[in-house]
């Protein structure tokens, strides 16, 4: 295998592996706590909420 077909192959797997925020809207802060709770967990730095006068959570996360 040559240093190429290595780095392609690298690069290729990384690609692979890079997580994308995500976003939701969720009704109540127990609604977001459960979603993201739910397997497989999302654990610390991977997530990120706000709740909303209205009582509604912004959710961001990683999947």
């Amino acid at each position: 295998m040559t240093d190429t077909m290595t780095s392609a192959a690298d690069k290729a797997q990384a690609r692979q592996e890079v997580a994308i925020w995500r976003y939701r809207l969720s009704t109540s802060p127990e609604d977001a706590a459960a979603f993201l709770n739910q397997p497989p967990a999302q654990t610390a730095g991977q997530a990120m909420v706000c709740r909303r006068d209205d009582g509604r959570v912004d959710t961001w996360y990683f999947l």
